[in-house]
């Protein structure tokens, strides 16, 4: 809400800010691969009952690497009295380095306080960074032919398969005892989830 409305309508160049969608740095990469093992004139390849079971299987992935979107901070209450967000007075950058960051203090609320009554605080919109998100999807995977143009396909996916925790935005509520601390996490990137599938084709 704090960065989707100005904080003063009369003043829009206060407003000039990154897009609340901006992913600054994003590193995406895929990979499917078939296991070399149980094919004709290779490893295991001479067996019947090998290349049956071993044969054919692929694994895969999907990794995805990026930096957290930013977010604003507000300010408790409306000191202003306006009818929009209320910000804060910023008087230090307030993102802290990386090594520093927990789920207790993701940023630096001593750099924000609120601002005197009836006036509208210095903060500027998306001026703090949430966390980003790594994340690993695997896949094994095998078609088993079972006519001349005919395929059963058994796929073993495993969405988040590192179990890893992707946080939320901290509460950026400058003026609560939970400003700062991260509460929840993404509910769009869940706990690790196996799903299993068969497909025909004929």
């Amino acid at each position: 809400v704090g960065g989707a409305f100005p904080q003063n309508s009369l003043d829009t160049n206060a407003e000039k800010a990154s897009s609340g969608y901006d992913i600054r740095h994003r590193a995406i990469a895929s990979v499917v691969y078939e296991l070399p093992i149980a094919k004709k004139g290779g490893f295991l390849g001479a067996s019947p009952v090998a290349r049956a079971m071993l044969g054919g299987w692929q694994t895969g992935g999907i990794f995805v690497a990026q930096t957290g979107f930013p977010f604003t901070p507000t300010a408790a209450g409306n000191p202003a009295n306006s009818e929009g967000p209320n910000r804060p007075n910023r008087s230090c950058n307030g993102n802290l380095p990386g090594g520093q960051r927990t789920v207790d203090a993701w940023f630096d609320t001593s750099c924000f306080a609120k601002a005197a009554p009836f006036t509208f605080g210095n903060s500027g919109r998306s001026v703090l960074e949430a966390p980003g998100l790594v994340n690993l999807d695997f896949i094994v995977q095998r078609n088993f032919q079972y006519m001349e143009n005919r395929q059963i396909q058994f796929r073993a996916e495993f969405f988040n398969f590192t179990n890893s925790v992707h946080y939320n935005a901290p509460n950026a509520t400058i003026g609560t005892a939970q400003a700062g601390r991260i509460t929840a996490t993404l509910p769009a990137s869940p706990n690790r989830e196996v799903e299993l599938a068969l497909k025909v084709w004929f």
